[in-house]
């Protein structure tokens, strides 16, 4: 469960360790040269494909990516305390994840920023894929 609780709380501690992050650079870079790579994760379009021919930064209000985080660990309609205890969580791992030394989360430069926020995964996909067919006009 790659976006299970136990995982996802201790993410950006191992993220954090410069040898990981060298280990998983080599790894991701090996399978991005097969091309037709979609990659998901906080430094893909900054440090580990920088180049790549579409890169996307997606964004949502902090509520929303609460709500989202509970409902994908199986909290069906959560509370407004548990939203607000999660979006807690959520503040502090971009916190940390900001302004850590190796590979700190920001927008990639060239970035296509997409507004998820009130969209299901199905809306935010066709959002995505009108961006990009957007830019390839």
């Amino acid at each position: 469960q790659l976006r299970g609780p136990d995982v996802t709380a201790r993410v950006s501690q191992v993220a954090r360790l410069p040898e990981v992050r060298r280990w998983l650079l080599g790894v991701q870079r090996e399978l991005g040269r097969a091309g037709s790579l979609v990659a998901d994760g906080r430094d893909m379009g900054t440090v580990v494909f920088p180049d790549a021919e579409v890169k996307v930064f997606l964004v949502a209000d902090l509520e929303e990516r609460a709500r989202r985080r509970l409902r994908q660990d199986g909290v069906a309609d959560p509370d407004e305390a548990a939203v607000r205890a999660e979006a807690a969580r959520i503040r502090e791992r971009d916190r940390v994840d900001s302004e850590r030394e190796h590979s700190p989360l920001r927008r990639p430069d060239g970035a296509l920023e997409v507004d998820t926020t009130g969209l299901d995964f199905e809306a935010q996909v066709q959002r995505v894929l009108e961006a990009v067919a957007a830019v390839g006009r």
